[in-house]
């Protein structure tokens, strides 16, 4: 029963929408820093900013995407994954 539910919430967890979310923010970010390369203005600082701050998360994004939807992590975590505080650690069976 709880399998079944960890299951669901995963596949919910990650939808393409956060795919698409990652890839507009890399490409704001882009934008943003191919914008502040090109023109020699006042704003070229908030122009490099906004390109940090838009590029870091679209990667982490994208990065949480793949790892999430990856077939392996779903049957590790089925497996034997328990949660332990705050930390994420592999139960160990003993023969």
């Amino acid at each position: 029963m709880f399998q079944g539910k960890l299951s669901a919430q995963l596949k919910n967890e990650m939808k393409k929408s956060n795919l698409f979310t990652g890839i507009l923010f890399m490409l704001g970010g882009a934008l943003c820093l191919v914008i502040a390369l090109m023109l020699d203005t006042k704003l070229d600082s908030l122009l490099f900013g906004f390109s940090g701050g838009l590029i870091v998360p679209g990667v982490i994004m994208i990065a949480k995407y793949f790892y999430w939807t990856h077939p392996k992590i779903e049957t590790d975590i089925l497996n034997g994954w328990k949660m332990r505080g705050s930390n994420w650690a592999m139960s160990v069976k003993k023969d």
